[in-house]
Parts: structure tokens; C-alpha cells; sequence
């Protein structure tokens, strides 16, 4: 018979076992691939390297893709230089990337020491940016790098999260004129502060959980066609509504606008009553002289005050009042005369001011 011939039906024979087997490595009877490898070397199923150049490796049990890495007992690099590791941690279901913390191997096949897990995808979808054991949908680790530990970039600006030494945050929109947008659905209610929301109040700054804290702090600086508020109400509704004492700082000659309520007690303080209700007969019944203790109008007759009372009080009602400089003792004193209604009760029945001095 033909030799040719011979080797033509050897070839289609081979062919034929070889297209209808699994091929096995390690296992007489592979059923699972048509290509399986069951025997390892350390944890190492498959390596793709020669020890020059980096290259890539299958490990089992933790599974794993090495890249220029491999585990035979120790961590170790195929090639001299940086190693990475993605794999599977088949205990708790997590998916991890990670590397060496800056390491190279010095060796072909050596170890490499300080792996640290870069990203971690846990089993319940949490992931972690730095973090081994996330608890949120996203858990980003404090970052070290000249940006901080988030930066987005927009054409003109950027956006820091925990920048710097201090950890600041710096919220900007990517370019200039445009805007940063801060919950602007319908029902939004924005707090900024340590503030308890007090009726439904769009934005909340402050902090009224404690009392060491100022509400807000705002600084103008392009003279009086830029001020540091510049409010308008619209639709019928006031610009700005203010409950409660206003105090402007005094320094550097600014108004001060507060409340006061007069007293008895102590005739340094501002606002001491020189004189209690008295009753009597005539038109008016009585005088109170409340004297006025503040560092703006003191020890100067051309201060500008004004003043208005709160209502009326108790069964008297304000009759005449006007301001008078002593210049004995350089106060400035508001002149109340009252009349007397039948009921009348001088221990109750302390007038109230709203007060105005302007430093000149």
C-alpha cells in the first residue's frame, strides 16, 4: 500500500480523536472544558512569563489574574518591576483590585511584599475606594494626593473634597458665570449648620443646637453698588423678615441697631430705669427716665438715636417721651411720661425700646 496513503488515514484518525476529546493537563479524564488543568504548583494553574518580561498568571483558590504576579506560598513577581492582582475571595463573595504599595520585585520570581486592596466590590454591591470593607453604596477612603480625595474637573475649575491639610471641601462650577445648583426640587428643604428646620424654611444656616456658634457671616467688599446682601422680594412678599434683636457690629463706625429692654437693677447697665412708675394726678401721671449706657452715644451730645416703644403696657399708655443729653454724666436718656389707667401696676409694667445709634 501507498506509504502516502498510509499516512493520510494516520492523520484522519489522530484528527478525529483529537476533535471529539477534551484535553487534560494534570487529569486522565477532563469533562468539564475542553481544555482543564487541574494540577498546580503552589496555587498557580497557569503562568505566561519568562522571567524578563512581565507577564500574566491564573491562580486558583483564591481566584486569581496575576499581572506579573503569581502565589506559590508567598506573593511573588514573574518579572522585576510592579505587580497587580485582580481576583475573587470565594469566603465572603468580595471582588478586589489590588497592588504593592509602591513595591517592585528586585528578582525574576521573587517576592514582593506589602499588597493592599486598591478597590473592593463586596458581595452586596457596596464598593470601597480605599476601603476593604465598605458599608455604603460607594465608601471613598481620605486621599492623600495633592487634589484631596475627590477632584472634578471642569473646563475653567475645579471641585475639591477634603483638600489640603485642613480637609476643606470646595464645591465651584466648571466655568465661569455658571452656577452651583443645591437641591432644586420642588419640596427641597436645605439646611447648612447644625440647625433644626423651623417651619417650611427653603435654607436654614446656622446653628440652634448650641450657643457658641454664629447664624452667618456675610462680607461685602465692592463698595455701595455691591453690597454684602443684596435681597428682593417679589409678588407682594418683604425682601427679608427678621424675628427677634438685630445687632449690627459697631466697629469701624457701622450702625448698631439692637432691642432693649429697660431695667431696674443696676444703673451701669444700659437701659437702667432712673425712676420707677409713680402715679399721680395731672396729665401726665408720671415720668421714667431710662438711661441709655453704650459705648456709641456715650460722652457724645451729636450722636444720632432713635427709638420707638413696643405697644402698650399693662393699663398706661406712652404720653409724651423725647431724648436728653446729661452732660454731667454724659449719657444720653430717653424722657417717658405715661398716663395712669385704674389697675395699674408699676412692678409689671417696664417699658420696652427698639433702639437705633448711629456712630457718626
Amino acid at each position: 500500500m501507498n506509504k502516502y496513503f498510509l499516512q493520510f488515514l494516520y492523520c484522519l484518525f489522530i484528527g478525529n480523536i483529537c476533535q471529539s476529546q477534551n484535553v487534560g493537563i494534570g487529569t486522565n479524564n477532563p469533562l468539564h472544558a475542553k481544555f482543564e488543568v487541574s494540577k498546580l504548583v503552589g496555587n498557580v494553574a497557569g503562568l505566561f512569563g519568562n522571567g524578563i518580561n512581565s507577564g500574566v498568571s491564573l491562580n486558583a483558590g483564591f481566584p486569581e489574574v496575576g499581572l506579573n504576579y503569581y502565589f506559590n506560598g508567598s506573593n511573588k513577581a514573574i518579572a522585576p518591576g510592579y505587580a497587580a492582582v485582580i481576583g475573587l475571595n470565594p469566603l465572603n463573595g468580595n471582588f478586589y483590585l489590588g497592588n504593592f504599595n509602591g513595591n517592585q520585585a528586585v528578582d525574576s520570581f521573587s517576592d514582593i511584599n506589602g499588597y493592599t486592596d486598591r478597590v473592593v466590590l463586596r458581595q452586596n454591591g457596596f464598593v470601597g475606594i480605599g476601603i476593604a470593607s465598605p458599608n455604603a453604596q460607594l465608601s471613598v477612603a481620605r486621599g492623600s494626593g495633592t487634589d484631596g480625595t475627590a477632584a472634578f474637573f471642569g473646563t475653567n475649575h475645579v471641585s475639591h473634597f477634603n483638600y489640603g491639610n485642613f480637609e476643606d471641601t470646595y464645591i465651584r462650577p466648571g466655568k465661569d458665570n455658571r452656577f452651583v445648583f443645591i437641591n432644586d426640587v420642588l419640596n427641597g428643604l436645605t439646611v447648612i449648620g447644625r440647625a433644626n428646620v423651623i417651619g417650611n424654611v427653603k435654607l436654614t444656616v446656622g446653628d440652634n443646637t448650641s450657643l457658641i456658634y454664629k447664624g452667618l457671616n456675610v462680607t461685602g467688599s465692592g463698595g455701595n453698588l455691591w453690597p454684602a446682601i443684596d435681597a428682593h422680594g417679589e409678588n407682594g412678599s418683604p425682601a427679608i423678615t427678621i424675628d427677634g434683636p438685630i445687632r449690627v457690629n459697631p466697629a469701624n463706625d457701622r450702625r448698631s441697631a439692637y432691642r432693649l429692654q429697660t431695667q431696674r437693677l443696676n444703673s451701669s447697665q444700659d437701659g437702667y430705669l432712673a425712676d420707677v412708675y409713680t402715679p399721680g394726678p395731672g396729665s401726665p401721671d408720671g415720668t421714667v427716665i431710662i438711661t441709655l449706657n453704650n459705648p456709641l452715644c456715650n460722652d457724645d451730645p451729636d450722636a444720632l438715636i432713635y427709638y420707638s416703644f413696643i405697644g402698650y403696657y399693662e393699663n398706661n399708655k406712652n404720653y409724651l417721651s423725647y431724648l436728653r443729653y446729661d452732660t454731667f454724666s454724659g449719657r444720653w436718656q430717653i424722657i417717658y411720661k405715661y398716663d395712669v389707667y385704674a389697675g395699674f401696676s408699676s412692678t409689671d409694667g417696664r417699658p420696652q425700646l427698639n433702639i437705633l445709634i448711629i456712630k457718626q
